[in-house]
């Protein structure tokens, strides 16, 4: 694998406008993120024989999801707040690739309304006000639901099935009270389709600023056997060494 390093010296960034470098800052740390997160999704989404390890990896999962979903939040109010409406977003809008523009669009269009990222954030994922709809959901549970607690000798090994239960039963039932199946559809493809729209959006913008002041020079780093990205695993259960 390939990568291409682009050396960055305090003088070039001193250069850059104050507006823009703070924009290639914000974009270059919202990337990381949704990088990251999004890889760890795809790490922790494995299939499992095992039902105890199958609801602990689901949990996983889930949560990583919630996580990204409240980082594009995020990325949509840095955006808002540091992009739209200023003089430097009609120049960069103009200098989008189709790829860029078509994602800006897509940005704009499902963030300017009401979406299930902005519920799930401002209820789930970084706040725990929303107890009292969630205990609401053990009405709607039936008999055969499994309610487990599963405790360990380690911290790191416990896993409390319930909460994830009752959690994403009420985020599922805020997204299509009807259809749990399609509701989860939907929260995947939501997330995971913002997640791609601002990835491509954000690097062209980064090609922009690059353009712009930094030399067309760069380095070849060659990454020797990185691993496929199916082949990587994140287990919740753990062994110590």
């Amino acid at each position: 694998m390939e990568l291409y390093k682009v050396k960055l010296t305090k003088k070039q960034l001193m250069s850059i406008p104050e507006l823009e470098l703070k924009l290639l800052f914000l974009l270059a740390n919202l990337l990381n993120d949704i990088c990251i997160l999004h890889k760890f999704a795809i790490f922790s989404n494995k299939e499992i024989d095992c039902i105890t390890t199958r609801k602990a990896q689901n949990s996983q999962t889930f949560f990583i999801l919630m996580l990204l979903a409240g980082k594009l939040w995020e990325g949509w109010q840095m955006l808002t707040k540091n992009f739209f409406g200023a003089k430097l977003s009609i120049e960069y809008e103009k200098s989008l690739m189709d790829e860029g523009k078509t994602s800006l669009q897509n940005i704009k269009k499902y963030f300017s309304g009401r979406n299930i990222i902005d519920d799930i954030r401002n209820k789930y994922t970084f706040h725990y006000g929303y107890s009292n709809d969630v205990v609401k959901r053990i009405d709607l549970l039936e008999d055969k639901d499994e309610l487990d607690l599963f405790f360990s000798e380690s911290h790191v090994n416990c896993f409390y099935y319930i909460s994830t239960l009752l959690t994403s039963s009420s985020i599922l039932n805020d997204i299509n009270p009807d259809n749990s199946l399609a509701a989860l559809e939907k929260f995947f493809d939501d997330i995971t389709d913002s997640a791609k729209w601002f990835l491509n959006f954000c690097t062209d913008c980064l090609r922009i600023i690059a353009t712009k002041y930094f030399d067309r020079d760069f380095e070849r780093i060659v990454i020797s056997d990185p691993p496929a990205i199916d082949s990587i695993f994140i287990p919740y259960f753990v062994s110590k060494s």
